[in-house]
């Protein structure tokens, strides 16, 4: 486990989905994976998990899966 390195990543994906020059498509995928890097990452497990899927739900498609 790298805690660093994976926070280090991270921060920069966090900083792409926040980058207003990058599509929206793109950004929207960004967060996606910010909410499951959230929920995911061992060192990052976090009792609100459920108001993480109240956040960010609504930015994924029917068919999305996590």
């Amino acid at each position: 486990m790298k805690t660093t390195e994976s926070e280090q990543w991270y921060e920069q994906l966090k900083h792409f989905s926040e980058d207003r020059a990058v599509q929206d498509t793109q950004r929207r995928e960004a967060k996606i994976r910010l909410a499951y890097l959230d929920i995911a990452l061992p060192h990052r497990v976090s009792k609100k998990v459920p108001e993480i899927f109240k956040m960010e739900v609504p930015l994924m498609d029917k068919d999305l899966v996590l």
